[in-house]
């Protein structure tokens, strides 16, 4: 399913963010939406479109998510092992 057609279902629930797994994009990114979304994403960096994760949310709530990643940086590697 796109991303896009992920987010109509939310409006109608009132859903600001919710996380996608097996996400095809590589690298870091983001990206915005003709919705009111953007998907902030994480993938491997070997160009194979597998494993990746995202978070879809609502323009509102972006910058909020933005810097708590932001914080959260550094203890994200200790927190996967």
């Amino acid at each position: 399913e796109k991303p896009k057609e992920s987010t109509k279902g939310n409006e109608n629930y009132n859903i600001e963010v919710f996380c996608v797994s097996e996400a095809g994009w590589i690298n870091l990114g983001k990206r915005r939406l003709s919705t009111a979304h953007t998907v902030l994403f994480s993938g491997r960096t070997d160009n194979f479109h597998s494993n990746g994760v995202a978070i879809i949310a609502n323009r509102m709530v972006e910058k909020t998510i933005l810097d708590r990643l932001l914080k959260w940086q550094d203890s994200i590697p200790s927190l996967l092992k």
